[in-house]
């Protein structure tokens, strides 16, 4: 019967793409007279399996980039491939800023969220009022800090740049100034502009 449909291949293509590649026994990526000659010799008992006759593939000549790392050593990691370290799971995060101040690294995230209407979850549109904050002291034991209200698309309660519609893409400085340590948290407002946090005051810039 496969030596049949197989004649019948050869005289009238296939319409099933699935039986046409099944029919290319010699896995040239057509399905050829070889094909059929090769499933007849099979079926007599004349051949036990199909020889492959997969199109060759081209050899990259990588010689000329060989040539611009041999000299190259690799350094050892100081993180074994088995080793992870998250800085932390409960939540999502993404477009990190960093600051050190007093021997820790400070991370703040835009604090990307899924996105419900009515219950429902519905296609993220990356909106955001919240900034996330971690730290660390070791680069090994995190501590997370929680998210900070900043503009007011989905926060609960009051934010603090009432006017920022976003927080997002956030970095942070300080500076001492007579004599304090000031502390500020920059942000953008999707496209529409730049703000910054003095603690817990804000100021308003246009990009």
């Amino acid at each position: 019967m496969d030596v049949a449909l197989g004649r019948k291949g050869i005289l009238k293509e296939y319409s099933d793409a699935a039986a046409q590649k099944a029919a290319d026994v010699d896995l040239s990526g057509k399905y050829e007279i070889n094909d059929l000659v090769l499933l007849q010799e099979y079926v007599l008992g004349k051949i036990k399996e199909f020889p492959e006759n997969k199109p060759a593939v081209p050899v990259l000549d990588t010689s000329k980039y060989e040539a611009k790392f041999s000299g190259l050593t690799l350094a050892e990691s100081f993180k074994k491939q088995t080793e992870n370290n998250p800085l932390y799971t409960q939540r999502f995060g993404a477009d990190p800023g960093w600051m050190v101040y007093d021997g820790r690294l400070y991370v703040y995230t835009t604090a990307d969220q899924f996105a419900y209407k009515n219950n429902q979850m519905i296609e993220n549109d990356y909106s955001s009022g919240y900034i996330n904050c971690l730290s660390t002291a070791d680069l090994v034991n995190w501590t997370d800090h929680g998210q900070i209200p900043v503009a007011k698309t989905r926060v609960n309660g009051t934010p603090i740049a009432k006017w920022a519609n976003n927080a997002w893409a956030p970095d942070a400085a300080w500076k001492k100034i007579n004599g304090q340590d000031k502390f500020f948290l920059y942000f953008a407002n999707n496209g529409s502009g730049i703000g910054v946090i003095q603690r817990f005051r804000y100021r308003r810039y246009h990009s």
